[in-house]
C-alpha cells in the first residue's frame, strides 16, 4: 500500500486558491448587493420624496402636469389648462369693454380666416371659451370663419357683429406689435404678431373671463 505524502507546497497552493475563491465569491456578492440597494433607494427617494410643482394666484392654485408641461387649475369641478401662469404674463393691451362683453352676451361669433398661420390655437381658444365659460352660463358660441370653407361654417365677419351677438375676430397682427384684445363696433379683435404671443394671449382671454384675474 503506497503511502501519499503531504507536501508544504501542495497544502500552500491549496490554501492560496480557496482564499482567492472566497474572496471573489464576497466581492460579486457585496456588489450584487450594493446595486440592489442603491436600485430600491432611488426609487423610494423618486415615489415618497417627489416634489409637486404648485403655484396659487388670487385663491387659485395651479398645479403643473408633468406630461404636457402646462398649468392646470380646477374650476367648477373640472380642469383648465394653461401654457402659462397669470403673474407670467406681461401686461398687455387689454379691453376691458370685450371681457364685459364675454360676460354679458348669450352668444358669440368666433370668425378668423382658414388658412390663418396660427388656425390651431384659434381653434383651441374658441373650444376653450366654449367649453369653460360659455356654456356654464348657457350662452352659445357659433364656430364660423372669414370666408368660404371647406367645413362648411358660417361666414362671418366684424361687419356682422352686433351689441347683442359680438364678434370675436382672431388676426395675425404686424411683429412690430405686442399682443392685444381690441374692441371695435361690436368687434372683439385678438390680435397676435407670433405664436408665443398667441398663446399667451389666449391665457389672458381666459384668466380675464374665468375671473381669475
Amino acid at each position: 500500500m503506497k503511502k501519499f505524502k503531504k507536501t508544504g507546497n501542495i497544502s500552500s497552493g491549496t490554501i492560496k486558491e480557496k482564499k482567492k475563491f472566497i474572496t471573489g465569491k464576497m466581492v460579486i456578492g457585496l456588489m450584487f448587493v450594493f446595486i440592489l440597494i442603491s436600485s430600491a433607494i432611488g426609487y423610494f427617494s423618486s415615489s415618497l420624496f417627489g416634489t409637486e410643482l404648485i403655484s396659487s394666484y388670487n385663491g387659485h392654485v395651479f398645479k403643473l402636469d408633468t406630461n404636457t408641461n402646462r398649468w392646470s387649475t380646477e374650476l367648477n369641478g373640472k380642469k383648465v389648462y394653461f401654457n402659462n401662469l397669470p403673474s407670467d404674463i406681461p401686461k398687455y393691451n387689454f379691453s376691458g369693454d370685450a371681457v364685459n362683453f364675454f360676460k354679458t352676451s348669450m352668444a358669440i361669433f368666433g370668425t378668423y380666416d382658414p388658412d390663418a398661420e396660427f388656425k390651431e390655437i384659434y381653434a383651441s381658444v374658441e373650444f376653450d371659451l366654449d367649453d369653460n365659460f360659455l356654456k356654464n352660463k348657457n350662452a352659445y358660441f357659433v364656430y364660423s370663419f372669414t370666408k368660404e370653407n371647406a367645413f362648411n361654417k358660417p361666414v362671418i365677419t366684424c361687419a356682422n357683429a352686433t351689441q347683442e351677438a359680438p364678434v370675436l375676430y382672431f388676426t395675425k397682427s404686424d411683429i412690430t406689435q405686442e399682443p392685444s384684445l381690441d374692441m371695435k363696433d361690436n368687434c372683439i379683435i385678438f390680435s397676435a404678431p407670433d405664436r408665443y404671443g398667441t398663446i399667451a394671449l389666449r391665457d389672458e382671454l381666459l384668466f380675464r373671463v374665468l375671473g381669475i384675474k
